[in-house]
């Protein structure tokens, strides 16, 4: 028997449930179908009604049921009275006809043989059959056999034909009333039974989600547009916040001025991704006066060079590149004498003096007083430089231009409240934050998954498979502490996999040799950026050995990957997230 829905409603009475456990139990080997619990919202004729039980019986036709569980059950002179139902002076009898009659109707609308057999049923199951006792042998309103009882419950299937088989011998007789049970075929009552329930999804369109985020972000990070005069009164500032703040937003903004007002503008950062992010952010086209680059690109450019070597290796990054982006500048001044210079996620800049001497000889003159200067920083998210005995990104940033003014930005302007709220006390910070802006405080969270090294896969096999239900693979970004070789996904893409689960994550994950959508990173590259929903891989021993190495602390680390998600963050973790955090 197959049962629409398969399981009992929620608030369905106890006689509902009695009935639908029953033919569960017993209807196991027929061909029949239960629809029950069905409101009537078709006919005309009925403002408001249900039917408990539609049982379709091909070959022989329908039984209507109408179950009730009264504790006493009163019937004189065609009146009904159920004690203990909650409406006890309805006429179950009228329930279960103005269900056919509504049930034909629709076969009629859907254009079927309206020659069905409907019979009708009322099912006691509260009550015995012992108990009923009419005073005469009959009734004008019903048939004994239309009754059902307490005791039925045992062999409900034999109940239910025992009502059709004399439903069908008391209208066999009829010359008016033509019933074909014939024709009521096992497709008739496919098509009949399926045509009750249009089922149907309907779910928001991700991209129009996004759209309403980013359009909600942008109404939000309009209240800091008071910053921006202060911008324009300071000819140095430093602006300081956590992740969600809006520093990005406002380094754009002060750039988009900055070319209004027609001057030479620079707009820079130390992580490629977060360049091309900006440059997207704010549309430069060929103009050669307003330059979005990421730093290494610029100073390959001002060295006259075309890339880095193979083999490059900090010191290139750091002193070397430098050296001979500053030679390159001096030969040719005019390629730098930038009247703005906007500097984002500037605690990447922390100890690479010979870095930060070039940026700072690109302004007017090869100086900085008559250059306005922006900075934006982070200092808990300063995770490219060994913390152990460095200064902190303002610091040096004062040291390099005493007059510089610093501006708190005390706003979440990006995330959840409530993945925001639960990233603090996973990791034990307080953040200098006053206000979220986006108020809606139930939206996202921080999911932390334990699991083994060995089951790692499976762990974010199924933790894409349930985000891929809500959003788009667009939405999601997957982050690791190590780039391509170490995360557990690069190495997928080194090797040749068997396991179901990782043949799963290599073809969905993007790269050259997949047609995979999901994007993934290591959290050092992904800094600055942001996404509906982050999934953090490679959280275990290995990487807070790794971040230990570096005089990098796991917490801040995990702090910039946490952040980079709008709404929701989920961590898997190999070892358990309290003692990492511990170490």
């Amino acid at each position: 028997m197959k049962f629409i829905p398969e399981s009992p409603r929620g608030g369905a009475n106890v006689s509902e449930v009695r009935l639908f456990e029953a033919l569960k139990a017993h209807g196991a080997e027929t061909d029949w179908t239960a629809v029950h619990s069905i409101l009537i919202g078709r006919d005309p004729d009925v403002l408001v009604g249900e039917a408990d039980f539609f049982v379709l019986i091909p070959n022989r036709g329908i039984v209507v049921i109408e179950a009730k569980a009264p504790t006493q059950v009163t019937y004189k002179s065609g009146d009904w009275f159920l004690e203990g139902t909650p409406n006890p002076k309805k006429n179950p009898l009228d329930q279960a006809n103005r269900a056919r009659g509504a049930l034909r109707k629709f076969i009629a609308e859907l254009g079927m043989d309206d020659e069905v057999p409907i019979a009708r049923m009322v099912w006691f199951t509260s009550l015995g059959r012992h108990q009923f006792d009419p005073v005469s042998r009959g009734d004008f309103q019903f048939h004994e056999w239309e009754l059902g009882w307490k005791q039925d419950l045992a062999a409900p299937v034999k109940a239910i034909e025992n009502v059709l088989d004399n439903f069908l011998r008391h209208y066999s007789k009829s010359e008016t009333i033509k019933i074909s049970p014939g024709h009521f075929t096992q497709d008739v009552s496919e098509r009949i039974s399926s045509a009750l329930f249009a089922d149907f999804t309907v779910s928001e369109d991700p991209r129009d989600r996004a759209k309403e985020r980013a359009d909600e972000r942008r109404r939000l990070l309009a209240d800091q547009f008071k910053i921006l005069n202060a911008i324009e009164d300071n000819p140095h500032i430093y602006l300081e916040g956590a992740a969600g703040s809006g520093k990005s937003f406002l380094i754009s903004e002060a750039a988009m001025r900055s070319r209004r007002d027609e001057k030479r503008t620079l707009v820079t950062c130390w992580n490629v991704l977060m360049a091309e992010e900006l440059a997207r952010q704010i549309p430069h086209s060929n103009d050669l006066n307003f330059v979005v680059k990421d730093i290494n690109c610029l100073m390959l450019e001002f060295a006259g060079l075309k890339s880095n070597p193979s083999d490059a290796s900090s010191e290139w990054y750091e002193e070397e590149l430098p050296e001979l982006a500053l030679a390159g500048l001096k030969r040719k001044p005019f390629l730098g004498n930038f009247s703005a210079i906007l500097i984002d996620e500037f605690q990447d800049l922390v100890g690479k003096l010979k870095v930060l001497e070039f940026l700072l000889s690109l302004g007017k003159g090869l100086g900085l007083s008559q250059t306005n200067l922006v900075l934006a920083g982070d200092e808990r998210q300063q995770i490219l430089v060994d913390r152990r005995g460095s200064m902190g990104s303002f610091a040096t940033a004062k040291a390099l231009l005493p007059g510089i003014v610093k501006y708190k930005l005390k706003a979440n302007t990006r995330m959840s409240p409530k993945l925001h709220r639960e990233m603090q006390k996973l990791l034990g910070i307080k953040l200098e934050v006053d206000e979220h802006l986006i108020k809606s405080d139930q939206i996202g969270g921080l999911t932390v998954i334990e699991t083994t090294q060995k089951q790692q896969a499976t762990a974010l096999k199924d933790c894409l498979n349930d985000l891929l239900l809500s959003y788009s693979s667009s939405e999601i970004r997957v982050l690791s502490p190590f780039g391509a070789q170490r995360s557990l996904i690069g190495k997928l893409f080194e090797s040749e996999v068997r396991a179901n689960d990782e043949v799963w994550l290599k073809s969905h994950a993007r790269h050259a040799s997949t047609n995979g959508e999901i994007r993934w990173r290591s959290i050092s590259k992904f800094k600055g950026l942001e996404d509906e929903v982050v999934v953090i891989t490679d959280i275990g021993q290995e990487s807070a050995d790794f971040f230990a190495e570096r005089g990098q602390p796991i917490a801040d680390w995990l702090y910039v990957g946490i952040s980079r998600a709008r709404h929701r963050c989920i961590l898997i973790t190999t070892t358990p997230i309290d003692e990492l955090l511990r170490q």
